[in-house]
């Protein structure tokens, strides 16, 4: 009986042994075909590079589509090729190369208008937002910042302009800390815009958990760079403590609104106020007649920290008055004005430097001033129990 065993083992270790062979010769050759196919494209490193850099690229085709697309909806039209050109716009590169100054100027000029067009015209606008919104996906942070400002500046009248908003966050999830007091500041004026944010923005949505886990680590950052600050350890920090600075502001220049991230400043000023530009204040002021709260706590914050370092004694002047005349109608002006008074109050009135008690002096006669004009000056003054008589003949000292 062992003749068959044998017979039947011979011919299955020959198949395996060819199937082997023929395994090693597929791989050989579909490798050369790879090398080959590489070395055609003009690459000799990777087959995957040359697919990636394919898509990224920007063809004549493409920059032909974009003309036509600009020029369309330039004529208050639609455009048929607009859906190929969005499908084409992948990276940072092509929306440089197809958008960049004039084109990008162009399609910002038209987002006012949509606010006073007509219904028929909807598409129109669905189609300029839809391709501003791809742009914003793709585009680096000074253009996110212009496109996001452009439409957050028609939202109060063009409440279709937030879906696409939306849009971006799914794409971009720290826009929404860019967006986020903006967009809901609308929705307590809109139940339309508050509806959608409800079904679409709430904190189950990833992109909004993911914002905000950007948020609170952005937040721990600049905490601690503002302690190290205060240390004596500007020149590790000053850097990137600055730059964090100087985008929020830039964003505000931009927008005409403050970031999610914004409130982080009035909190850390006392630490870091050395690095407020003359440029800085000027935008604080500029802003203040109109809001936002945060910008009215930030200015007393800074306030109060240059009377306890003695310094820049005329931007405090300017200060106070800017928030002295917002708080005649703004009650986050009155707030903030309220916040030097009492931020430079010593339990021991033999404590407080000359000029500490000048800047407080002129923050209650603001105050006074203000409460001739605001019902909610007068019981703010009244809720903390200060006086109307408290500097009494000494008004012509400021």
């Amino acid at each position: 009986m062992p003749e068959p065993t044998v017979a039947v083992a011979v011919p299955v270790a020959v198949a395996g042994g060819s199937n082997l062979v023929l395994t090693a010769v597929f791989v050989l050759v579909v490798t050369a075909a790879g090398f080959l196919l590489g070395r055609l494209l003009g690459n000799d490193k990777r087959l995957l590079d040359s697919v990636v850099a394919g898509r990224s690229a920007v063809t004549d085709e493409m920059r032909k589509q974009a003309k036509q697309v600009i020029a369309d909806l330039a004529e208050g039209g639609t455009s048929e090729v607009l859906f190929k050109l969005i499908r084409q716009i992948g990276s940072t590169e092509a929306v440089e190369a197809l958008f960049a100054g004039a084109p990008l100027d162009t399609l910002l000029g038209l987002v006012p208008e949509l606010a006073k067009a007509p219904k028929e015209k909807r598409d129109h606008g669905d189609q300029l937002l839809r391709l501003l919104s791809r742009i914003a996906v793709h585009a680096d942070d000074h253009t996110r910042m212009r496109i996001l400002g452009a439409m957050l500046k028609v939202t109060a009248r063009y409440r279709h302009a937030v879906p696409f908003m939306i849009e971006i966050c799914k794409r971009v999830p720290d826009a929404w800390n860019d967006l986020q007091p903006s967009v809901e500041e609308a929705a307590s004026h809109d139940p339309a815009i508050a509806r959608y944010l409800r079904d679409n923005a709430n904190p189950k949505e990833p992109f909004v958990r993911k914002a905000t886990e950007a948020y609170m680590t952005s937040m721990v950052r600049f905490r601690r760079l503002s302690e190290e600050r205060a240390q004596g350890h500007a020149a590790a920090v000053d850097a990137e403590l600055k730059s964090i600075i100087d985008r929020e502001f830039r964003f505000l220049k931009m927008v005409g609104a403050v970031s999610r991230r914004f409130v982080w400043l009035p909190a850390q000023a006392h630490r870091f106020h050395p690095l407020v530009t003359e440029d800085h204040f000027d935008l604080l002021l500029r802003e203040a007649p109109g809001g936002p709260t945060e910008v009215h706590a930030l200015l007393a914050q800074l306030s109060c920290a240059w009377a306890r370092e003695g310094q820049h004694p005329h931007r405090i002047r300017r200060a106070l008055s800017s928030l002295e005349e917002a708080a005649k109608t703004l009650p986050s002006a009155g707030d903030a004005l309220l916040d030097v008074f009492l931020g430079l109050k010593k339990e021991d009135a033999n404590d407080i430097r000359a000029e500490q008690e000048d800047v407080r002096r002129r923050a209650y006669f603001a105050l006074l001033e203000a409460s001739n004009h605001s019902f909610e000056v007068i019981k703010l003054l009244g809720a903390h129990g200060i006086p109307r008589d408290l500097y009494q003949g000494s008004a012509d000292l400021i």
